[in-house]
């Protein structure tokens, strides 16, 4: 049990439902960049081009030079269009502090792509993606979001263009609800009785 001393909220506290063996996390936010206008269905991911992020928006590009929105033939709701530039790109999400499961699609049916590299706040997280014509790669990243936001950094290697077809961010757990990964006497290392023999 957990005492706050200025009672916040409970929704304040834990602003995502919880989640359980049998069914999937929730889609905190969900993207697919393309020139679309709307969204295909209430559940399906949000369109993205080149809006700029804005606070009350919650997410959108701080950074991105010659940017450009390709669509291609292929029919999907995710691997149909991608981002891409020649040039470094920063796409940022406005979140509760709290970790993340972050998944990103890259991709082109059309060319291969790469390599490029992946940072999210300002940790090199994907290291010289790579992808023949045809290929598809999802990638899952766990992030810890300690300031309420997370940026995603693309960056090309050797002069090539970075590629980013969609993304998703899904709530692990917030701040007030690690008990795990930083409250100290939930660490192994600090349990004494496991360095002693039991018998």
């Amino acid at each position: 049990m957990i005492f706050y001393s200025d009672a916040p909220k409970f929704k304040e506290v834990h602003p995502f439902p919880f989640a359980d063996e049998c069914s999937p996390l929730k889609k905190y936010l969900w993207f697919n960049f393309s020139s679309a206008e709307t969204q295909l269905s209430a559940s399906g991911p949000i369109p993205v081009s080149k809006q700029k992020f804005t606070p009350e928006k919650g997410y959108g590009w701080v950074k991105s030079y010659d940017l450009k929105i390709i669509t291609t033939s292929l029919k999907s709701q995710v691997y149909t269009s991608f981002a891409t530039s020649g040039r470094p790109a920063t796409f940022r999400m406005k979140c509760p502090l709290g970790y993340y499961y972050l998944t990103m699609t890259f991709g082109n049916c059309n060319q291969s792509c790469g390599p490029f590299n992946v940072k999210v706040n300002d940790e090199i997280k994907l290291k010289e993606i790579k992808l023949d014509k045809g290929r598809f790669s999802t990638e899952l990243i766990l992030v810890k979001a300690d300031k309420g936001i997370i940026d995603v950094k693309l960056e090309g290697v050797n002069g090539n263009n970075w590629i980013l077809n969609g993304m998703a961010l899904q709530p692990v757990m917030t701040m007030n609800e690690d008990f795990i990964f930083t409250r100290p006497w939930w660490h192994y290392e600090n349990l004494n009785m496991l360095n002693k023999k039991l018998y």
